[in-house]
Parts: C-alpha cells; sequence; structure tokens
C-alpha cells in the first residue's frame, strides 16, 4: 500500500514538471534591465533603449510606463504585442545641473494578471565640466586680510562661462577674472576683517554646450 502511494506521488510529480515545461513562459523577457550612459561634456541630455520580447504564448499589452523623476521621459511605439514579437521603451534623461551618479528607474505594469510591475534602471554618470582648486580658502585669525583666489579651469576641451550665482556674507568681497587663456577663471575672495571667526558659503555656476552645473567654495577665518 505505501509502494502504491509512492507511485502516485510520483507521477503526480511528473504530471506537474511537464505542465510546468508545456506552459509558456510569462511576461515580458528584457535584454537588460539596467542601462548606464556616461555622459559627454557639453551634453544637455543622454538617451537610452530597453528592448524586450514577449515570451509569452498570448498577447501583452503594456498598461503603464511611469519614470520616478521629471528630469526622464519615456517612450513606447505601441503597448500590445503578440507572442515572440519585441519592442523597446525609450527613456531620454535631462542632465540640468547634476553631478555624479545618478540612478532613475522606470516602472513597466502590463495586463497580467499576477504579474508585478518591472523596474527599468538608467544609470548616467554626469562628469564635472569644471575642476575648481582648492575648495576652501583659509584666513588665519589676525593675519592681514589679503585676497587669496582659486583658479577654475574646464574639465573638457571647449570653454566654459562661469559666474557668481550667490555668496551666504557680504563680509567677503569676490572678484571673478579671466586669465591670460580665457578657458581659465580665477575667484578673489577677500574678508573684511579677520579678527574673528567667519565664513562664506560660494555657489559658482559654470556652462558650456547646453549644461550648468552649480559648485560650492568655502571662505573660512578661523
Amino acid at each position: 500500500m505505501l509502494r502504491g502511494l509512492h507511485m502516485k506521488v510520483r507521477r503526480l510529480l511528473l504530471l506537474l514538471v511537464v505542465i510546468a515545461l508545456s506552459t509558456p513562459a510569462s511576461g515580458l523577457e528584457w535584454k537588460s534591465k539596467v542601462v548606464e550612459v556616461t555622459a559627454e561634456h557639453g551634453q544637455r541630455e543622454v538617451q537610452a533603449v530597453f528592448p524586450f520580447r514577449n515570451a509569452s504564448g498570448r498577447l501583452v499589452t503594456i498598461t503603464s510606463v511611469v519614470s520616478n523623476c521629471g528630469c526622464m521621459t519615456t517612450g513606447l511605439g505601441k503597448k500590445t504585442f503578440a507572442p515572440g514579437e519585441g519592442g523597446e521603451i525609450e527613456a531620454v534623461f535631462t542632465l540640468g545641473d547634476r553631478i555624479g551618479l545618478q540612478e532613475k528607474s522606470i516602472k513597466v505594469t502590463t495586463d497580467e494578471p499576477g504579474e508585478r510591475p518591472v523596474l527599468l534602471w538608467l544609470k548616467v554618470r554626469i562628469p564635472e565640466i569644471v575642476v575648481i582648486e582648492p575648495r576652501v580658502l583659509l584666513w588665519t585669525m589676525g593675519e592681514t586680510p589679503a585676497e587669496k583666489s582659486l583658479l577654475i579651469r574646464p574639465a573638457g576641451p571647449g570653454p566654459v562661462a562661469l559666474t557668481i550665482a550667490r555668496s551666504t556674507n557680504p563680509r567677503f568681497s569676490l572678484r571673478l577674472e579671466s586669465t591670460g587663456d580665457t578657458k581659465y577663471h580665477r575667484l578673489w575672495v577677500k574678508p573684511a576683517v579677520t579678527a574673528a571667526p567667519d565664513r562664506a558659503i560660494i555657489e559658482l555656476r559654470a556652462g558650456t554646450g547646453g549644461q550648468t552645473q552649480t559648485y560650492v567654495v568655502y571662505a573660512l577665518v578661523k
């Protein structure tokens, strides 16, 4: 009797395996759910595509494509795909004043019962468009409040437009000048006095091509 029960269990397991192998795959099959892009200097936006195909045995309709950031738009040529049919989701990411690694997601939902939305990731590396040396200007209390400067040079091949966007402390005077090579700038900073601790946070805005970035430097009396 026990042997007969074992045989029935084995037949049931075999039947389940056969069903699993004969059932069409579910969902959209993605070539990659992560796309990595490195932006170029002066680039205003980057584009990426996420190819897929319908790996199931039935029609699949994409019901929504939602980005997690207003800086990224998405495009989809059609919504319904036959078995084996392929397509792609296009993404356009606007750099704005962002710097460094940016990770943005796209949530894709289909009409398949029980299927969870798929998250696609676009990773964009945005290089700095200028190099600033140093980032901090320092005066010791009691020293002569003379001008000190930092050098701003392009990180890429083209010239950069530079402006002083904001300073938090009017007791520090600022003077921005171009060097002999007009690609380079020098920011001169001078505290009114050095008798007591003081500081200024200075924002610089750099632009090249269609790209702008904001940088922060510090002036300290301590």
